[in-house]
């Protein structure tokens, strides 16, 4: 079976985790909310949507490539945070230039899926879920003379 027809989503990782840190929202009475919203763009790439009901992210990811749009919730692991040799104190993941592929997915469903750096192996997987809802109209807020 060829991976690369089962992959629906490929997305920076970084754009991602931006946005769950807006969507992650323990107190949100709507579900669809605690996830991203990716919408493929006709020409490339998607857009990559969080909010929380209050503030809103809007990010293009250029170099994403997305089947269909969807609400993605993504859940990296935690770690405590510690100090490096140099004084450096590591509080999160890093995740410039690390991308995530991920299969098509029906609703409600998890996985566990790769995250890849750059052109080496993955180098840690993140549970990724298909969130049931109708994410809100994003454009709306912007106005009628927000040309995207």
């Amino acid at each position: 079976m060829d991976e690369q027809n089962d992959i629906a989503f490929d997305l920076s990782a970084d754009r991602v985790f931006r946005g769950m840190k807006i969507a992650e929202s323990d107190d949100s009475p709507r579900h669809y909310l605690c996830g991203v919203f990716i919408e493929p763009i006709e020409d490339g790439g998607a857009w990559i949507v969080a909010t929380d009901g209050h503030v809103m992210l809007v990010q293009r990811d250029r170099s994403a490539a997305a089947k269909e749009t969807a609400i993605l919730r993504f859940q990296a692991p935690r770690f405590q945070p510690f100090e490096d040799e140099d004084g450096f104190i590591e509080r999160d993941w890093h995740w410039c230039d690390s991308r995530i592929s991920v299969p098509e997915l029906a609703l409600s469903q998890t996985v566990a899926v790769p995250v890849a750096h750059k052109s080496r192996d993955p180098w840690l997987h993140v549970l990724v879920e298909r969130i049931d809802g109708k994410f809100p109209d994003w454009r709306k807020p912007l106005g009628q003379s927000i040309s995207l």
